[in-house]
């Protein structure tokens, strides 16, 4: 058993009064120790499965010719905790570069962590705003109460974007325990693979910040118990630094490009970052707000998730068999040509445009933003007509849209009445997918 490398879990320096160690109690906090309620793992377990998840994403071992089976990850306690990576087997890979920048990189995501879970929330707690649901009589027991959640387990050194989103449902956590096991990832992954990505590098793509972390249902994004809109603003400075800190990943005049999702992230993002991205619709920019002297590209699209919800959503008359997960599209969406399909078509040929761009700007993140944007579109089959953007009945492209409409149209919860939480997350496509890609891929 070779050792590879060993990293601190430790603050980044001049951020804590001077002393870089973070005790065990901090560390369980960081880590949201116990992920799923009663379950038994250990501190050292844990840290050590969301490192592991860390080298996954990362493409820690393709890159550096190794086996990713043959590694191992172990946490060791002491004054600082440390991470040590061990590979089983012989090796001759120089691992001090990804040692330095993942020092780097989870070194921030503690310190900026640390910041927003033991400043920022307890001054919620204190104001009453942290979780109000609960305190509501009408809260039903079966409630899942608001948990601080870092986005733990995502790439730290290679990533190739970031994404912003507006916060994690609670089942990341608790159920799947890994960011990107969840349809909405599932989908966006999906799109960056018919563009053209390769499937042991998508996650490369996926470098996920959220505006609030928090770990909370889904209705608490939006609809009548929505909390967690009104607290994004108290996580500013968590969401300026984190965000400076992924993207200081690289070098030079320009950053790695931004993603912004959805009707809370996209607003936030033009507060913190003073930008003017379209809080309604799809629009690229390019700013110097985000660090001072070098220029990031910066997309506004739509959130992943609103594909489902217009495509499945439950029809008031029948809600027993339509809703997000249900496996079948609403019946109005099944009609060819309607203007409902037309407009659940619509938002998968913005959804495709968007990730096409994310793919084009990480290979380029010089370029023109705006304009990649107009070419991605008019390359997913999306042409303006005056101020308008549709998608032509003549488009080329209509076959693969209409697939993805058909597709992703058929997520399934096939066992979401279990009882067994683990059970209950696991999703499908039941409409088989024939391997369509992009006839043009981004890469």
């Amino acid at each position: 058993m070779v050792e590879l490398f060993r990293i601190a879990l430790s603050y980044l320096p001049n951020s804590h009064g001077g002393s870089t160690v973070i005790t065990t109690d901090a560390l369980s906090s960081l880590y949201s120790m116990p992920n799923i309620p009663g379950a038994a793992d250990t501190l050292a377990q844990t840290i050590a499965y969301w490192f592991g998840q860390t080298l996954r994403h990362d493409g820690f071992a393709a890159r550096h010719g190794l086996a990713h089976e043959r590694l191992s990850c172990v946490a060791v306690a002491g004054s600082p905790w440390q991470l040590v990576v061990h590979y089983d087997g012989a090796c001759s890979a120089t691992c001090e570069a990804y040692r330095q920048h993942c020092q780097s990189g989870l070194s921030s995501l503690l310190t900026h962590g640390a910041d927003a879970f033991f400043n920022t929330i307890p001054s919620l707690q204190a104001a009453g705003t942290w979780d109000p649901y609960s305190r509501q009589p009408d809260c039903p027991p079966t409630y899942r109460p608001w948990r601080p959640f870092l986005g733990l387990g995502l790439p730290l050194v290679n990533q190739k974007s970031v994404q912003f989103f507006h916060y994690p449902p609670v089942r990341l956590l608790e159920g799947t325990r890994d960011y990107l096991v969840d349809p909405v990832p599932s989908r966006w992954e999906h799109l960056l693979w018919v563009n053209g990505v390769e499937r042991d590098t998508l996650a490369l793509y996926e470098s996920v910040l959220d505006c609030a972390p928090i770990a909370a249902e889904d209705d608490q994004g939006s609809g009548p118990h929505a909390g967690i809109p009104a607290v994004l603003d108290n996580f500013s400075r968590y969401q300026r630094d984190q965000l400076r800190a992924l993207l200081a990943a690289t070098d030079g005049a320009v950053t790695l490009p931004v993603v912004a999702y959805g009707g809370k992230a996209v607003p936030q993002f033009n507060k913190v970052f003073n930008t003017a991205l379209p809080t309604n619709g799809q629009g690229a920019i390019v700013t110097d707000k985000v660090i001072a002297g070098r220029k990031t590209a910066v997309l506004a699209t739509g959130h992943p998730y609103n594909f489902y919800y217009q495509a499945q959503e439950k029809d008031s008359n029948d809600p027993a068999h339509f809703y997000v997960g249900c496996g079948r599209l609403r019946p109005a969406v099944s009609v060819p040509n309607s203007a409902a399909r037309e407009a659940v078509l619509f938002i998968a040929a913005q959804d495709l445009a968007a990730a096409r761009w994310q793919i084009k700007m990480a290979a380029n993140p010089a370029g023109d933003a705006a304009a990649v944007f107009d070419a991605c579109r008019h390359a997913c089959g999306i042409s303006k007509a005056g101020a308008t953007w549709s998608v032509p009945a003549d488009s080329p492209l209509r076959p693969l849209l209409e697939y993805l409409v058909d597709y992703h149209g058929s997520l399934c919860y096939p066992h979401y009445q279990d009882p067994d939480q683990q059970q209950a997350l696991l999703y499908q496509f039941r409409t088989p997918w024939p391997e369509m890609r992009h006839p043009l891929p981004a890469v």
